[in-house]
């Protein structure tokens, strides 16, 4: 009989600032810029605080330096152990829960969907085993059902202990403390799945896990929501240079078209622009190929650059001046990543864009 899902409500700090303190991702700064009360720096703030030394203890003390003295000014408070129930409002709506995974529970239970570089994760645990805070919640989807739609329903009926806006979009949390029957009833729900599947966050995941090889007792910040609320954008990959290899592999295995497409099409979810020529994919085992493009430029240490491209329309020309090589990629529906992940099927690194992107610093979780 298969180990069933767990998760667990834990103790946690919240943001006593969240629209200010929380942040969408950071960009790195070649200086501290720690000055100023901590109650009004973003979590970003606290990142940048080892950025003038390279990746290593000392940075990470630093970072962990500035994390202990936000707590210590007070800038989060301390909860009790209860889930969050956590809804984001904008242009699209998400509802979910917030709560810890298991290492232990990791490796079968939630499935992945992307490849993932064994540098990084050496990265992220090193970075985890060395501030010891957990900042940003890997997502994570389940199955959509009735039991889920009255347990959300009921939470909902009830006012959010915390609200605030940020970028156009409205939060709530709600803190379902663990003693109270709501929170049973969660934790009960979670032991029902028979499979959870990781949306965002696969290199934390896989850091998590090779921590608690050495050491037990670790787990996954997760914030976990139905999968039917999933959202996909479509993904472009560029590069201002083509290795000979990917050259002979688009030669080969790609179809040229005789004109330019206007769109990106469900029927050809893929399509490439190599030196003004659009081509697709003759060969339904595209992802084998795309991997082993990202493979030859990654060996030769040529930069293959990632971003999310929100819409359908081709542009005529390149959208990076000196780009050789273009990849478009049509959007991914999730219940087709959960059949992927089913079969052990794993995508390229950064070919997909899925939603929600989770505000860093929001919650904070020791390990």
């Amino acid at each position: 009989m298969s180990q069933k899902m767990s998760l667990y409500p834990i103790p946690f700090y919240v943001a006593q600032n969240p629209a200010r303190q929380a942040c969408q991702g950071y960009k790195k700064q070649t200086r501290s810029v720690l000055s100023g009360p901590t109650s009004n720096l973003s979590y970003n703030r606290f990142l940048n605080a080892g950025n003038q030394f390279p990746e290593g203890p000392k940075r990470w003390n630093l970072i962990r330096a500035a994390i202990l003295q936000a707590l210590e000014d007070k800038a989060y408070t301390l909860q009790q152990t209860s889930y969050i129930a956590y809804q984001i409002k904008g242009k699209d709506s998400f509802f979910g829960i917030l709560g810890c995974i298991p290492a232990s529970e990791l490796n079968h239970q939630v499935l992945t969907h992307e490849e993932i570089y064994p540098e990084r994760v050496s990265k992220f645990a090193a970075y985890l085993q060395n501030v010891k805070f957990q900042a940003e919640p890997t997502v994570v989807a389940f199955s959509n059902n009735r039991k889920w739609q009255q347990i959300a329903k009921r939470i909902r009926h009830d006012k959010a202990g915390v609200r605030f806006q940020k970028n156009k979009e409205k939060h709530q949390l709600w803190l379902i403390t663990s003693e109270t029957p709501l929170a049973q009833e969660i934790q009960a729900f979670f032991k029902e799945q028979k499979q959870l599947y990781l949306v965002d966050g696969h290199h934390r995941k896989a850091a998590i896990e090779n921590m608690s090889a050495k050491h037990h007792g670790y787990s996954l910040l997760s914030f976990c929501l139905p999968h039917t609320t999933i959202q996909s954008h479509s993904y472009h990959w560029y590069a201002e240079e083509i290795p000979e290899e990917v050259e002979q592999r688009i030669g080969a295995l790609l179809c040229p078209l005789k004109k330019a497409p206007r769109r990106i099409r469900k029927k050809h979810p893929i399509l490439v622009r190599f030196n003004s020529q659009w081509y697709q994919f003759s060969n339904p085992n595209y992802l084998a190929v795309l991997s082993q493009i990202k493979t030859v430029y990654k060996k030769n240490q040529i930069p293959l650059h990632y971003e999310a491209y929100p819409k359908l329309n081709l542009p005529k020309e390149p959208t990076q001046k000196n780009a050789v090589l273009e990849i478009y990629f049509y959007p991914f529906q999730f219940r087709k990543i959960m059949d992927w992940s089913d079969e052990n099927k794993i995508l390229p690194a950064k070919s997909t864009y899925l939603l929600p992107k989770i505000l860093t610093g929001l919650v904070l979780q020791r390990i």
